[in-house]
């Protein structure tokens, strides 16, 4: 997702994120005859990027 506008004759903002609808990321084990087993769990958030550009 991005975008970006012009807010004055000589100055833009821009933007852009990622990640916006991130899930967990299950890792699971299985040893043997045992059932697998979750061994790490890993949480990503949303990244954002912000951006003014002036022109002098």
């Amino acid at each position: 997702m991005g975008g970006s506008s012009k807010l004055t004759k000589r100055t833009d903002f821009f933007f852009t994120g990622s990640h916006l609808r991130s899930e967990p990321v299950i890792t699971f084990q299985k040893s043997g005859n045992a059932p697998a087993v979750p061994t790490s769990v890993e949480v990503t958030g949303a990244v954002w990027t912000l951006r003014v550009k002036g022109v002098f």
